[in-house]
């Protein structure tokens, strides 16, 4: 396999993901979790988890085609020898995150964080979100069931990271009580 051998990294974190094969000399697409591609477009080398190693490619060229890229890999030279990374994971170390830019969360600090309303009614714990084209829905379960909230300023008032709570404005519909 092309690429080198490198250590294991102490707590990953997963900044982008092979999708499929594209063209035929060997490029890959590659869909970042956080819809960020900027990103990625300027590395030289990546880290790739294999599952049961990662591993080191040289980046020859990137190309940005839409909300993904299109990577080709030194020692990549057909669809068919890249297509063993589809659904493997390019990460950094937690220690190499760059960080987030004004209003901006990692998914995975967010995820976990517990939900208050405005007028400090408890809604329960971020679980997911959902990255949709216009805006990121938040999903919240609780006490009222799942609750979907568009990750907008007009309901998203207040993130505080440091003690894991968002607030949430309430809004007529949005729950049910």
């Amino acid at each position: 396999m092309p690429g080198e051998p490198t250590a294991d990294l102490l707590d990953p974190v997963v900044i982008g993901r092979f999708a499929r094969p594209v063209g035929v000399k060997g490029e890959v697409k590659v869909v970042s979790p956080n819809q960020s591609p900027e990103r990625l477009i300027d590395l030289k080398h990546i880290t790739v988890d294999l599952g049961s190693a990662c591993r080191r490619f040289h980046v020859d060229s990137i190309s940005q085609g839409g909300k993904y890229l299109r990577y080709k890999l030194h020692g990549f030279d057909s669809p068919e020898s890249v297509s063993i990374l589809t659904g493997m994971e390019i990460v950094i170390s937690e220690a190499d995150r760059t960080d987030p830019g004004e209003g901006e969360y990692f998914i995975d600090k967010l995820v976990g964080c517990r939900a208050v309303s405005d007028d400090g009614e408890e809604l329960g714990i971020l679980t997911e979100i959902w990255q949709q084209s216009a805006q990121d829905i938040w999903v919240i379960d609780g006490q009222f069931g799942e609750i979907l909230v568009p990750a907008v300023k007009e309901f998203i008032l207040n993130v505080d990271m440091e003690r894991h709570i968002i607030t949430v404005k309430r809004v007529e519909g949005l729950w049910e009580e």
